[in-house]
Parts: structure tokens; C-alpha cells; sequence
């Protein structure tokens, strides 16, 4: 299976820290499945919404999320363009649902002002949300998902967590790999 799966990495300015490894790491994950690489998508500060993986495209630093020069493009602005890019991808393959994993290199996540407009993301059309915070603390991802399980109108199911940048890989080959039936063991002798 492949194409059935979203991924979005929102360009925010932690990906250009000159020791950064989260967009390698992702590229990596992707790589060698066709189907994902089709489907993988960097998330710009405006509504273009731009292929990562098959030509090596990388995050502009021009087009970056700037959450302290613009208001609009806060925690929460960030979310509501992952909410209607999630929408938006939902409509054009004419489904309901479509499993869509985020990277989203936010190590804050959240203040508890800023759960609100993140139970959007729970309104989504999109399903199941698996948010992967690199390196963010693991205490706030688990609040941040318990907030967003119990916000109003929830429909759809989100997964929080904050692995090590190094994790990523395994973190998203194991979120791509999770819906495909798992290989019998072999059986022993007896």
C-alpha cells in the first residue's frame, strides 16, 4: 500500500539551523517508496504547498513560517494551514479521510492558550493525525494529545509524540507501515 498517506513537514525556521538533520531524516523515510514520495509535502508559510522527496526539494528559508514578525503565522496559524491543507488534500483525492503523518519541528507545541485552536486539527476531514514534534518535550506532546482527545467535536483520531531528530525514520516508517498486515512468524517445529 503507499499512495493512502499524507505527509506534511511544516517549513518553520528550525529546519535552516545549520545543524539540523530533520529534513535528511525525513527524505530518508520516503525515499525508495514511490508512493509516498507523490505524497509528501512541504508546508510554506503561504498557501503554496510544495513536493518534498522525488527532485530532492527542499524547504526555502524565504518561505518559512515567522511567528514572531507575523501574528498570523503563530502556533495557531500554522495549525489552521495544516487543517486546510489536510482538507484541501482530502477534496482533490475525493475522499473523506486520508491517515496524514506531521512533522511539524515545534519544540514549544503548546501553552495552554494555544490547545483551542489546535482541537482543529480534530475537526479535520482528514484521519487518523499522527503530529511528530522532533525533540519536543515528551511531557507537553502528551498533554497536547490528552487536549486534543478530549476537545469538542474530536472526530478524528491524533497521536502526539516528540521522538529524537535520529528517531524520525523508524517514528515514520512505523506510522506508514502501521495499516499493512504484518508478516506471519514462522511457524516452529514441534
Amino acid at each position: 500500500s503507499g499512495g493512502g498517506v499524507l505527509l506534511l513537514l511544516v517549513n518553520n525556521q528550525r529546519l535552516h539551523e545549520p545543524a539540523d538533520h530533520i529534513v535528511e531524516n525525513v527524505v530518508e523515510a520516503i525515499e525508495d517508496k514511490d508512493a509516498y514520495q507523490h505524497s509528501s509535502f512541504i508546508l510554506n508559510e503561504h498557501d503554496k504547498v510544495e513536493l518534498l522527496g522525488e527532485n530532492r526539494q527542499s524547504p526555502d528559508p524565504a518561505k518559512t513560517f515567522r511567528p514572531f514578525s507575523k501574528e498570523s503565522e503563530d502556533l495557531c496559524g500554522q495549525v489552521q494551514r495544516i487543517k486546510e491543507t489536510i482538507d484541501e488534500r482530502c477534496e482533490a483525492a475525493k475522499l473523506e479521510r486520508i491517515p496524514t503523518i506531521v512533522i511539524w519541528p515545534e519544540r514549544e507545541l503548546s501553552s495552554a492558550s494555544s490547545v483551542d485552536p489546535l482541537a482543529e486539527l480534530s475537526r479535520s476531514r482528514g484521519g487518523p493525525i499522527s503530529i511528530l514534534c522532533p525533540d519536543a518535550d515528551p511531557e507537553k506532546a502528551r498533554r497536547l494529545e490528552a487536549a486534543l482527545r478530549s476537545a469538542d467535536g474530536a472526530q478524528t483520531e491524533i497521536t502526539v509524540r516528540s521522538p529524537k531528530t535520529p528517531e524520525l525514520v523508524v517514528h515514520i516508517e512505523d506510522i506508514l507501515h502501521a495499516g499493512e498486515p504484518s508478516t506471519p512468524e514462522p511457524e516452529k517445529d514441534q
